[in-house]
């Protein structure tokens, strides 16, 4: 009977200290440019009745590696008080010629483990050279994951962190301590963004919480919270008033909350053309740079195949009869 390796919570964190992930999804991002992968808009079921989302996420690859894959995943923003992981569910990559089961994935864990990579990609891509003091703007199960994505980025010397509610802020503190990292938490918000080259929000806010005003010249923004209509991050003179690079405009359109009920769109460039040589990143040391995220099927693909692939020569997961 043939045998699909799983790779839990545990295994995808351990694995993901030794794979690349950024080189992993910039490659992913320009084949997608080269329409040699690509995904559907995520789909979502969302009933009144209930406390969270269930979402579909669908993803093929095309060139040297042939794959498809899903990540059904549910989106439970109450989890956390219960000491549980926002997203539940499974990423399950498949054989992209005889769509056998190749193997299976932890979702939470990948997805902190992708949005955080696909922030320092953007950083580095799209950053003013010189860039050193890096801000992290909300708390919960991305903060981390992010913390140690950012801090791999050799030219960042300082990073902090800002959160709305104080006691979370004491909370956060002493958990970072205790993981050993030495990370300033912020009192004030405006002043923290002022001071930021690279400012990253991770938030849930329903309303804005960064505004033109506070953003230096030569800032880089990351726009990592809004996923769904209800989250809004940014401001819109935000939107209108900065070069926007997004990781798919289709995506970005239809679920991000700061573009729900526009009638006009502001010009996007897709972080995949700027690494494809297909587009400018950044214009000028003066430019302010926002990368608008919601996170894509392909770039999930990707580092599942990575994960996998890793898995195997290293043994790690479980075996499971299919």
């Amino acid at each position: 009977m043939p045998t699909v390796r799983y790779l839990s919570r545990g295994d995808v964190l351990s694995l993901g200290r030794s794979l690349d992930v950024e080189i992993c999804l910039a490659r992913i991002l320009i084949e997608t440019e080269q329409k040699s992968a690509g995904q559907a808009v995520r789909m979502e079921l969302s009933p009144s009745t209930l406390p969270g989302v269930l979402a579909l996420m669908p993803a093929f690859r095309s060139g040297a590696s042939r794959s498809f894959a899903a990540k059904v995943v549910s989106v439970m923003p109450e989890n956390p008080k219960k000491g549980l992981s926002a997203h539940q569910g499974i990423g399950v990559l498949f054989d992209g010629d005889e769509g056998v089961v190749v193997g299976m994935v932890d979702a939470g864990a990948l997805t902190e483990l992708r949005t955080a990579g696909l922030t320092a990609l953007a950083s580095r891509t799209l950053a003013t050279p010189g860039a050193s003091r890096a801000l992290i703007v909300g708390g919960g199960h991305q903060l981390l994951p992010h913390i140690r994505a950012l801090s791999k980025i050799e030219w960042i010397s300082s990073l902090a962190v800002w959160v709305r509610r104080p006691d979370a802020a004491r909370q956060i503190e002493r958990e970072l301590h205790l993981a050993g990292l030495d990370i300033e938490i912020e009192p004030h918000i405006d002043s923290a963004v002022q001071a930021a080259d690279i400012v990253t929000t991770i938030t849930s806010a329903s309303q804005p919480v960064i505004h033109r005003e506070w953003l230096r010249p030569g800032t880089h923004l990351n726009a990592i919270g809004s996923s769904n209509h209800s989250v809004r991050e940014l401001d819109k003179s935000v939107v209108d008033g900065c070069d926007l690079f997004v990781d798919d405009e289709a995506s970005v359109k239809r679920l991000a909350g700061e573009f729900s009920g526009l009638a006009e769109y502001p010009a996007m460039t897709s972080l995949g053309s700027v690494l494809a040589g297909n587009a400018s990143g950044r214009r000028n040391a003066e430019s302010i740079t926002v990368f608008k995220s919601v996170g894509i099927a392909t770039q999930d693909l990707a580092l599942m195949d990575g994960l996998l692939s890793l898995a195997t020569v290293t043994d790690v997961g479980q075996l499971l009869e299919f």
